[in-house]
């Protein structure tokens, strides 16, 4: 499922990871990983060595250099140098680190360089220091960011609106000709400052589907689906009508999808600083959603909350029409898709 991600759970890897753990307790030497030709050096307080090496063993396709000390700041200047926890970093690791820098070196945090390599951030790599630490997190509570934002969401709202009305229409047609009234569907959702709202989709699944009373996730093979429901749901015609959402100042275009409140204390309990999320208006389209897709499971959540993270902290307006051209190229391919079966 994450294999796109690099990310798993590789038992070669754990055990080179344990081993080197084990000869650097017994004999002091770095804590030294070679998985490819030319590693990434790290430093980090001698007292979390084993507890990074265990983390980074997990990631597949790199290869590390931790604390090792031989190294010559000079000889640093054209490699990959990073720190992990800059709030715990002992004298040495700091005094390195330091000496780099005045070589013409550069080092930078660990969480960036992975993000930077693979656009989501590592989240069993961060700690509460992280969140404070980084400038870039400001800019959630800067007015003249969420005006301009504001600005940008109703107008791309109404753009979105005028082009895509025929299709709002169509979809409503469909939904009502093959399963009847309700056709819009009305769900209450958590938005910015955990604040409760409703949603409004078109109907995709089967009257009273969860008459139990139980949420359930959906997944893109859901057995609820109403006929024309894959379609809809496809070329995302079935989230249009957040665009009246969006008018009203509860939804952004662009942000953290939002979620039902039984998921959120789910979630909370396994996906590490899952709230933070609810720093920001959610979105009808995000960063996780071109990146991954539907999620149907927690895994799929945790997973899809660090691409979360990563626009939080690297939100942008450049970012915003990335993440919006990427969204108008999945409904066209999903179209397109549609037109030839």
């Amino acid at each position: 499922m994450v294999d796109h991600l690099e990310l798993g759970y590789v038992t070669k890897m754990t055990l080179i990871a344990e081993s080197a753990t084990k000869k650097s307790i017994e004999d002091k030497t770095p804590v030294r990983v070679f998985v490819g030709v030319r590693s990434i050096v790290v430093y980090c307080s001698k007292g979390e060595e084993k507890e990074l090496l265990s983390k980074l063993s997990l990631l597949s396709g790199m290869s590390w250099d931790i604390n090792n000390y031989s190294l010559s700041p000079e000889s640093l200047r054209s490699r990959v140098v990073c720190y992990w926890h800059p709030d715990k970093l002992d004298k040495n690791a700091s005094s390195q680190l330091l000496a780099v820098v005045k070589a013409g070196g550069r080092v930078m945090p660990l969480v960036d360089h992975l993000e930077s390599k693979y656009g989501f951030t590592h989240l069993s790599l961060v700690n509460e220091h992280y969140f404070l630490q980084h400038r870039c997190f400001y800019s959630v509570t800067r007015r003249s960011r969420r005006f301009i934002k504001r600005c940008l969401d109703i107008g791309i709202a109404l753009l979105l609106l005028a082009f895509t009305w025929p299709l709002i229409l169509l979809g409503m047609l469909l939904v009502g000709g093959t399963s009847g009234f309700p056709i819009i569907y009305k769900q209450e959702r958590v938005g910015r400052y955990n604040k409760p709202f409703l949603i409004y989709k078109l109907r995709t699944m089967i009257k009273d589907s969860e008459s139990n009373g139980l949420a359930r996730w959906s997944s893109s093979d859901d057995d609820r689906v109403i006929r024309f429901g894959k379609i809809l749901r496809a070329t995302r015609i079935d989230e249009l009508p957040q665009i009246y959402n969006i008018l009203k100042g509860e939804m952004s275009f662009v942000g953290p999808r939002p979620e039902r409140q039984q998921f959120i204390d789910l979630l909370q309990e396994h996906v590490p600083w899952y709230p933070f999320r609810h720093s920001v208006k959610p979105g009808l389209t995000g960063w996780a959603q071109i990146k991954y897709g539907y999620g149907s499971s927690i895994e799929d959540a945790m997973i899809k909350h660090q691409y979360d993270i990563y626009y939080l902290k690297n939100q942008s307006i450049g970012l915003d029409l990335k993440i919006t051209l990427k969204t108008l190229r999945t409904v066209f391919q999903g179209l397109v898709s549609c037109l030839k079966k």
